[in-house]
């Protein structure tokens, strides 16, 4: 039985109708209280991977090879104790700063990483330094990509921006680490000791931050604000219908490498009405969720060959898996240029 949808539904393609449910004021009020919700975890996530790189930072001093290795990682240790407060300050500081000023449409990067200031960078390590930043923020991007879409529709609808991109979300990685950035500057430590602090932030930072955009999301949904976006929407639409069939038609083939070889002609092609073109990144995490939802076929448990029992074709689960190892590891085996692709292609067809 079909029951009525509820008036607090706001539809995701209707946001002008929706938005005229909410004055600014209420939009205001809502951005406040996620700063604040944002705020509150992060400081306690920040606070509690302090806690946790102190005895990372000593495990990997115990195991550095050399000397020098060994003074960065105890120098890292120390200064994360001594200027903690500080830390832990400049970056709640910095968090409130900048969500404010992305709420105000204005573009945000961390102290050393401005374009002004990257043309007249003289120093290799600031250079790399801004360079791991971006990265930083790139591999949170994906670990978290599914609620930061749904995040990012939210965020632009009450910010009467629908198009909103995804750095210009106020809670975006980007943001959250220009903060952290600038917390681990408060250390009075050269560069290699500040990197060592920020790379051990990086992998405690991508798991705690999926689950407080998770809350987010939720407190945006118990509001009301778009119920129905759904976390996996992004990475459907950005592969057409006809590409979807494609893959799954290869999928069909007798070779992995046939549904490798379609995955590269795909690549550099437009996706359908105008959409951004084709990623490897998207390519791969679309064949991930094809196979999840049974569109692209699979080999059954203890199927070790390419078919199935009832004799249809099936993708060996070890192809998968290699799509997966790409796509996690920033599928930089498919962006490096032909020679690799060659290898790559070579490898997959060769492999069990």
């Amino acid at each position: 039985m079909a029951h009525p949808a509820s008036n607090n539904v706001i539809p995701l393609a209707d946001h002008q109708r929706a938005k005229s449910q909410l004055t600014r004021q209420e939009s205001a009020d809502v951005l406040s209280d996620c700063r604040d919700l944002a705020l509150d975890r992060m400081g306690r996530a920040l606070s509690g991977m302090l806690d946790r790189v102190e005895d990372d930072l000593f495990e990997l001093a115990e195991k550095a090879i050399d000397r020098e290795s060994q003074n960065v990682y105890l120098d890292a240790r120390a200064q994360s104790r001594e200027k903690r407060v500080a830390i832990e300050a400049t970056f709640q500081r910095d968090f409130v700063e900048f969500f404010n000023r992305k709420v105000r449409g204005e573009t945000v990067t961390s102290r050393a990483s401005s374009p002004a200031e990257e043309l007249s960078l003289v120093g290799h390590e600031d250079l790399e330094e801004s360079l791991a930043i971006r990265e930083m923020s790139r591999k949170i991007k994906e670990a978290c990509e599914g609620e930061l879409f749904a995040l990012g529709q939210r965020m632009g609808f009450l910010l009467e921006r629908p198009e909103l991109e995804d750095d210009a979300n106020p809670v975006s990685p980007s943001t959250v680490c220009a903060a952290l950035k600038d917390a681990c500057d408060q250390m009075e430590a050269g560069f290699k000791v500040r990197m060592a602090l920020l790379h051990q932030f990086e992998g405690y930072a991508q798991a705690d931050l999926l689950g407080i955009y998770h809350d987010l999301n939720s407190h945006l949904v118990a509001r009301s604000i778009l119920p129905e976006v759904r976390a996996d929407v992004r990475r459907v639409a950005n592969i057409s219908p006809p590409e979807r069939h494609a893959i799954s038609s290869a999928a069909n083939s007798a070779t992995a490498s046939d549904l490798f070889l379609t995955l590269l002609q795909l690549m550099p092609h437009q996706s359908a009405q105008g959409a951004p073109a084709v990623t490897p990144q998207t390519l791969l995490a679309d064949v991930a969720r094809m196979q999840r939802e049974g569109s692209l076929p699979s080999a059954p448990p203890g199927v070790a060959t390419g078919t199935s029992p009832a004799g249809a074709s099936a993708t060996p689960q070890a192809f998968l898996t290699e799509l997966t190892r790409m796509h996690r590891e920033g599928t930089s085996a498919i962006t490096a240029g032909d020679e690799v692709l060659v290898n790559v292609v070579r490898n997959i067809k060769t492999a069990p």
